[in-house]
């Protein structure tokens, strides 16, 4: 880890900290949250009990990644109106999500067998999942953001966004937002209706 930067080592150790704890827990599963996340959905609640009760159709090793609401989606989003829809598809950043026990303990596994980090923590476990066969799945809606990202709180990972101010930075996640989720789903539903009347 001789080339990451302190502050991305630091975020490494607290999430897989937070899978030792959960491992050392016996309980089958548990919400990773960051320090910077911001929540979208007002019924978040109802929202992640409908996701809870997909659990048993994952299989024995999954993640269940809550964010990216600006993330670039794959037609099959926008096609689904369950909003809280599990779909397969990989965790982009780490500011919400929800891990089981057993792909905690293949991870724990590997980083006791490992002796360099050389990428940052999302790189990381995407690549390190695909690898493990830990599967990724993510609900058709995000329900929750980075406030790094939306430029609610500074961050110390990504230099890039150091350099503009919050207002640049809450503008271009709007518009982020939007073109990439908001208006294609929009346009999923007037497709769907256009198709229907015809």
């Amino acid at each position: 880890a001789d080339d990451l930067p302190v502050s991305s080592i630091s975020c490494f150790l607290k999430h897989f900290e937070a899978q030792k704890r959960l491992v050392a827990s016996n309980h089958p599963y548990g919400l990773i949250l960051e320090d910077d996340v911001e929540f979208l959905e007002t019924s978040f609640h109802d929202r992640l009990n409908k996701i809870l009760t997909q659990i048993p159709n994952l299989g024995s090793k999954w993640l269940i990644f809550l964010g990216g609401a600006d993330n670039k989606l794959s037609a099959r989003f926008f096609l689904e109106s369950d909003p809280a829809l599990l779909l397969e598809s990989s965790m982009t950043t780490a500011e919400a999500y929800l891990v089981n026990r057993e792909s905690c303990i293949e991870r724990l596994m590997w980083f006791e067998q490992t002796n360099s980090i050389e990428i940052a923590l999302d790189h990381l476990m995407t690549s390190l999942d695909k690898n493990l066969g830990i599967k990724h799945f993510r609900p058709v809606c995000a329900l929750a953001s980075q406030g790094s990202i939306t430029g609610k709180f500074e961050t110390t990972l990504d230099g890039s966004r150091r350099k503009h101010s919050s207002t640049y930075l809450y503008l271009k996640y709007r518009l982020n937002r939007f073109r990439r989720q908001l208006f294609p789903r929009i346009s999923a539903k007037i497709r769907a209706v256009c198709g229907a009347s015809d």
